[in-house]
């Protein structure tokens, strides 16, 4: 195999397949990517045991072939090299890979392409769901953020993905806290209830087009245990988390005693600055006034913080305890001015949304501090 590419083009799809590379590998032949000559143009794949990555970029075909090389080394010399392209190949004297620019050379020991297992890919022809790239990447960022991060269940680090009719809904949890974020869809599809990875999704993510003016859909395809989503040149596809999501309407409060009406960037701003006096930065006393909300810190060993922000509630004063870290992050990702927080006691689930949008919610389990 012989060929000459663009290191930018190269180097941007590589990165789209770093994921599966960096998985803890129990197969060898896995840490290498698969690398075959199209008409003008490779194909480059990755994959784990549950996770495969398949990507295609134009490059000038010298000679035809199939070559497996290790990604992570492949990776590291592409992302140094200041050549405009580059040359990779590998003849049938030895066991290795060149990579050449004008300035430099590398040999890379070859691995065996026989042994790389072969992506099977899910029938294209009917596609379960067609979305476009920015409405994806805001459900996606609106709740990926709530999944569990630890050895938790597999349901607790997945994002379920519901369709009804023409609405579509993420909904993610780690059971302390729950984000939701349903959207309308531009045609009909049959209902649909699937857990997807988180770290699939986060993916995905990372692969949509940055600009919002650029109008791209985004397909998704679905076959038994198995969902794949096509962006472009790139083909990314993962099994279906297998579990029963908690029915999270049950947790969402129907309603409320205290709504409070606050401004996003003051009590972002206030809750970061107390949050530094907090122990493990997550304890944080909200005391809920008519027209203020007073939030306290106060550390044995630090001091105390003390911040006041304006407010308008409806309802009783009440004091209650929140992870400051789960406050923060659902407050940047709102994207109006004002929200409001929905309380019902100090040790209920609460709720903070946009004001008039019920789109997107996020319900928040108060803590429980001893004094």
């Amino acid at each position: 195999m012989h060929i000459i590419c663009s290191t930018s083009i190269l180097n941007k799809a590589l990165q789209a397949l770093q994921k599966p590379l960096t998985s803890k590998q129990v197969i060898p032949i896995l840490t290498g990517i698969y690398i075959k000559t199209l008409d003008n143009a490779i194909e480059l794949q990755s994959a784990d045991l549950d996770f495969a990555v398949k990507i295609t970029i134009p490059a000038q075909i010298q000679t035809p072939g199939k070559i497996v090389v290790s990604g992570r080394y492949l990776t590291d010399v592409l992302k140094r090299t200041p050549s405009d392209e580059i040359e990779i190949f590998k003849n049938n004297q030895d066991n290795l890979i060149y990579l050449q620019t004008l300035s430099s050379e590398y040999n890379l020991l070859s691995m065996p392409v026989e042994d790389y297992p072969q992506l099977s890919e899910i029938d294209k022809k009917a596609a379960v769901l067609t979305i476009d790239a920015q409405m994806l990447k805001d459900l996606i960022t609106k709740t990926s953020f709530a999944c569990a991060k630890d050895d938790a269940r597999s349901v607790f680090k997945s994002v379920l993905l519901e369709i009804k009719e023409n609405n579509i809904s993420f909904v993610a949890t780690d059971t302390h806290r729950l984000a939701i974020k349903t959207t309308v869809l531009e045609k009909t599809y049959p209902d649909i209830k699937i857990l997807l990875p988180n770290e699939f999704l986060i993916e995905v993510s990372k692969n949509i087009p940055t600009n919002p003016e650029e109008k791209i859909n985004i397909n998704f395809f679905l076959e038994h245990k198995k969902i794949a989503v096509q962006i472009d040149n790139l083909y990314m596809q993962t099994s279906i988390l297998e579990g029963e999501f908690p029915d999270y309407t049950r947790v969402i409060p129907k309603n409320f005693t205290i709504k409070t009406t606050f401004k996003v960037d003051e009590l972002v701003g206030a809750v970061e600055r107390a949050a530094l006096f907090s122990k493990d930065g997550k304890y944080i006393n909200f005391q809920i006034e008519k027209q203020e909300i007073i939030i306290t810190v106060d550390n044995p060993v630090l001091g105390k913080a003390k911040e006041v922000i304006g407010c308008f509630t409806q309802g009783d004063s009440l004091n209650i305890t929140f992870n400051s870290e789960y406050v923060i992050q659902i407050l940047k990702r709102l994207e109006k001015e004002e929200a409001e927080l929905l309380i019902n006691t100090a040790f209920a689930p609460c709720s903070i949304r946009q004001i008039e949008d019920e789109s997107y919610n996020y319900v928040l389990s108060p803590m429980r501090v001893n004094n």
